[in-house]
């Protein structure tokens, strides 16, 4: 398998039209955003395999000839299978402990800012919601978690700033939530939300996430919510989301 620069991703998106699970994780690894993707030909390939973080998308002709030494390469947690049933089974084949799970997708139609305004500003007695600036960001992966600050996306705090955005909420001089821009692609970003255990169903997801969602407003991006919780699709919802799909997600052995 040939590893592709950021540069020369474009081109592979024939491979991937199909692609519609996951399609954010598509975007941002073809367009250079971040993670990373192999060819079987650098000269004309016919099957890629994308990978970012735990996550591995196929596309491309699943009979070629080297799609067996794609399935074959190390196993990450996650193999997004989406509608081609013929990766599908070529991976359960190889992987016949995988488990089949579903995650959903969700697209924002309820555009009120006015709405999403009351809920950024709903927040418990000494927190406050702040944007995060680079002197946040190097401290809300050990607070919170190093997932808002994707590390199949971005090199670290700084990378993270200069690229994208977040909001998080503090209590006190503490992070204790945050939602951010995890996945970006050029039109648009995937958003990543986590609140500390202590602090869960307190309303601190819902006002960070509404700040986000009103940023991507304002810079005319569009805010994707992709999940495989219960939970956080009830967030969704609440912020004025609406299920556009599910997907198939294979959780590999390992």
């Amino acid at each position: 398998m040939c590893p592709v620069d950021p540069l020369h991703r474009r081109r592979l998106l024939p491979l991937f039209e199909k692609t519609k699970a996951a399609r954010t994780i598509v975007d941002c690894v073809l367009q250079g955003h971040g993670g990373a993707i192999w060819v079987d030909d650098e000269d004309a390939p016919r099957l890629a395999r994308i990978t970012l973080g735990p996550i591995t998308i196929f596309g491309g002709d699943a009979n070629a000839p080297s799609s067996g030494a794609m399935v074959d390469a190390p196993p990450e947690l996650l193999v997004v299978i989406g509608d081609d049933k013929q990766w599908r089974d070529l991976v359960v084949v190889k992987r016949p402990r995988a488990r089949v799970t579903q995650r959903t997708s969700f697209l924002l139609r309820d555009r009120n800012t006015d709405r999403l305004t009351q809920m950024a500003g709903r927040v418990l007695d000494g927190c406050r919601v702040e944007r995060v600036d680079l002197r946040l960001a190097r401290r809300i992966g050990a607070e919170v978690t190093r997932d808002l600050l994707f590390p199949s996306v971005f090199e670290g705090p700084e990378d993270f700033v200069a690229r994208s955005v977040g909001y998080c909420a503090i209590d006190e001089n503490r992070i204790v939530a945050g939602a951010t821009a995890a996945v970006p692609y050029d039109s648009g970003f995937e958003i990543q939300v986590n609140t500390n255990e202590n602090y869960r169903g307190r309303g601190l997801a819902t006002a960070v996430s509404a700040s986000l969602i009103l940023h991507a407003l304002r810079e005319g991006m569009e805010p994707h919510w992709d999940t495989g919780s219960s939970i956080s699709a009830g967030l969704a919802r609440k912020l004025g989301y609406a299920q556009t799909g599910t997907y198939e997600v294979l959780e590999l052995d390992g």
